[in-house]
């Protein structure tokens, strides 16, 4: 698949109201675990109630994210996967992509010119001999 396509997929995500919700939940359940993070260092009687109320949301979450699962539109790259992995900040890898594909519409022009100048000499030259 090319990039160009890859990039049309990222931007049809936001078009999609069930993608909308995906990040809500996945900002909830990014909250949650940080509730259980603080309530775990300090972990004592006094707020193991609090943890499994914790625990129990996130199961939810993470249920609710298994049910939006299917209506998601998209898909991430890759390669921007392996970035983030690396440690490299993904607006990096949009503005490579964005350059590349400059580049490559670029390369698409100047195809086309030589293709436009071909056509008018090829014409010009069955003109010239063929005449009807």
């Amino acid at each position: 698949m090319t990039k160009t396509c890859d990039m049309k997929r990222i931007s049809s995500m936001s078009e999609n109201g069930k993608n909308d919700e995906v990040e809500l939940e996945l900002i909830h359940l990014l909250g949650q675990l940080n509730d259980a993070m603080k309530i775990l260092e300090n972990l004592d009687e006094t707020n193991r109630e609090a943890l499994i109320q914790t625990i129990t949301s996130m199961i939810n979450s993470f249920n609710n994210l298994h049910k939006l699962e299917s209506g998601v539109v998209g898909s991430v790259p890759n390669q921007l996967i392996e970035q983030i992995d690396q440690g490299n900040n993904p607006d990096d890898f949009s503005k490579k992509l964005v350059e590349e594909c400059r580049q490559s519409a670029k390369r698409v022009e100047e195809k086309q010119k030589w293709m436009q100048a071909f056509k008018e000499k090829l014409d010009a030259s069955i003109e010239a001999n063929f005449k009807n």
